[in-house]
């Protein structure tokens, strides 16, 4: 799936992994996206441009391959931070 413009939450219910492919984050400095999924397939990143809730250090891992896992991403301007998730 691509992120539009007007995206602000996600819920995902694939047969697979889910590959996202996120705005660029210096477009959007700032905004919050919600990204679910109540299927056990993993959803990432299309691109190395989320950092985990542990570090700084961005990578593609979004949300584990568990229904009914969540994260809150925000951009810092250079990545998509996870603020908050379970």
């Amino acid at each position: 799936y691509s992120m539009i413009a007007t995206d602000s939450s996600l819920i995902f219910n694939g047969t697979a992994s889910i590959i996202l492919t996120l705005q660029a984050a210096s477009s959007y400095t700032g905004r919050i996206l919600y990204v679910k999924t109540i299927a056990a397939f993993t959803v990432d990143s299309a691109s190395a441009n989320v950092a985990p809730l542990g570090s700084a250090t961005a990578g593609t891992a979004i949300l584990a391959a568990t229904a009914g896992k969540w994260a809150m991403l925000q951009s810092n301007g250079t990545n998509w931070v996870i603020m908050a998730g379970n």
